[in-house]
């Protein structure tokens, strides 16, 4: 599916600069701010990163590393509160918010397969199995040209019901510019990667690239809460599958 522009006006108003989080949620999330040397700092005017915890279940906990006012550094899920076991997967960022790498751990074991993506010459994948590593695929990347796929296709992508004209409607509906991305008069695209499982229902999802703290708090309440999708389907049979959709925030002039 194509990006949606979003052009939106909206009155400043005054929040809290995390107040966009807490709402309409059952349980309060913890945040840590830093200053431009990692230490702990009370004072959010000098601050220069934050880390949001939260609880996901009673054996995952995720860590949410950004830049104060710019795009994700890390994302990662830990066993434990104090982020000392990797439980899950652990996403590393750019500098421009997108994904250099991802890596899948259970309880501080490598396990799963991880993608790394941070040469420019290559991308690496490489396959775990409870800390052995099974298989590495290297994929070389030519100036101008995108890596043969080698995949099988699918007979029919997954996308949202009604299509794009379905789509902008209920994001005009539904979305709400932040207002803390309004007080500093931050725009840019955002990409959601999400699952859409074999009846259409929105599953496991990610940040592909980031931007900013409450635009991708708002892409992710977007999908998440959008109705069921249509299934990808292989051969006439729906079948579970990611998809990568862009959300372009744009304040007009």
């Amino acid at each position: 599916m194509h990006p949606v522009k979003l052009i939106l006006t909206a009155l400043l108003l005054v929040s809290t600069i995390f107040g966009y989080s807490q709402r309409k949620k059952k349980t309060k999330d913890d945040y840590f701010a830093f200053d431009e040397n990692w230490k702990g700092c009370t004072d959010l005017k000098k601050a220069k990163y934050f880390t949001r915890r939260k609880k996901i279940t009673d054996s995952c906990w995720q860590w949410d590393t950004y830049n104060m006012y710019g795009p994700l550094i890390k994302s990662g899920q830990y066993f434990n509160d104090s982020a000392t076991v990797a439980h899950g997967r652990i996403i590393v960022y750019n500098k421009k918010g997108n994904v250099d790498s991802i890596r899948t751990y259970s309880r501080g074991i490598p396990h799963g397969t991880w993608y790394i993506y941070t040469d420019p010459l290559y991308d690496i994948q490489q396959t775990y199995n409870m800390g052995v590593l099974a298989d590495t695929k290297q994929t070389v990347k030519i100036k101008g040209k995108k890596p043969k796929d080698t995949t099988v296709k699918e007979e029919k992508e997954s996308a949202f019901v009604g299509g794009a004209p379905a789509w902008l409607r209920y994001l005009n509906r539904n979305l709400h510019y932040p207002e803390r991305a309004l007080q500093s008069r931050i725009t840019g695209q955002v990409i959601v990667n999400f699952e859409v499982d074999t009846t259409g229902t929105i599953g496991d999802m990610y940040m592909y690239r980031s931007v900013e703290f409450s635009l991708d708090e708002e892409a992710m309440r977007l999908i998440h809460e959008s109705p069921k999708w249509e299934p990808s389907t292989k051969e006439g049979k729906p079948v579970k599958a990611y998809k990568l959709q862009p959300l372009i925030f744009d304040l007009g002039q």
